[in-house]
């Protein structure tokens, strides 16, 4: 998807008609919406802010018990090409949701956010979309087949383990990369995936 189409999405969202009016939501100018789409490329800061805009309009309902944060990783992981595994820390930036919306074994928080780059996730996790990850922290893993953040080679990337025995199968959701393996030893499982923010539709999808 083009930054022009992204933004015309954002402003289908929110019932906008003109990169004017977008400018004007976003408190910036129509000269940066326009070297956006220029460069075909809405830069990080612009697109943790759009997606904050998007999932902080809570209902009235929702107490403040109920509201939660969840921080970012500074690093990206891999969908195909390498994330950055010296770089996986936690930022100062965070994404408010309802903690309602996820699962009560969920433990809300132990979980972060990260960017995606690549595409042998897709359709299950696109370029820039963002991965919700309810991380390890030293806990053991069921070893069943799941979506995971795990790291190895000194990269980070989300990918389909199968754990067989000591053995773990490595499989892309894009039917053009293989799948692999990997001793249990030679890889570290970071986190589960237990939700999706797309990025072209701002819709968060629950796992």
């Amino acid at each position: 998807m083009t930054a022009r189409e992204e933004l015309d999405k954002i402003k289908q969202l929110w019932a906008l008609k003109t990169d004017e009016e977008l400018a004007v939501k976003l408190k910036t100018t129509k000269f940066n919406i326009d070297s956006w789409v220029k460069r075909n490329k809405i830069p990080e800061k612009w697109q943790l802010i759009i997606g904050q805009m998007s999932n902080t309009r809570l209902p009235e309902a929702v107490s403040p018990s109920n509201v939660i944060t969840i921080p970012i990783f500074e690093a990206v992981a891999g969908c195909g090409a390498a994330g950055m595994l010296e770089q996986l820390r936690l930022s100062s930036d965070n994404f408010v949701f309802d903690s309602r919306i996820f699962p009560s074994n969920i433990i809300t928080n132990n979980i972060a956010m990260i960017r995606i780059v690549g595409d042998s996730m897709a359709p299950y996790l696109d370029e820039n979309d963002w991965a919700i990850i309810e991380l390890r922290n030293g806990r053991d893993i069921v070893p069943v087949e799941a979506v995971y953040l795990i790291a190895y080679d000194d990269a980070v990337q989300i990918k389909r383990v199968q754990i067989i025995g000591k053995k773990a199968v490595i499989k892309s959701d894009n039917k053009e990369y293989e799948p692999f393996t990997l001793g249990i030893n030679d890889f570290d499982i970071v986190g589960k995936i237990v939700g999706r923010l797309k990025f072209g539709s701002l819709m968060l999808i629950k796992e």
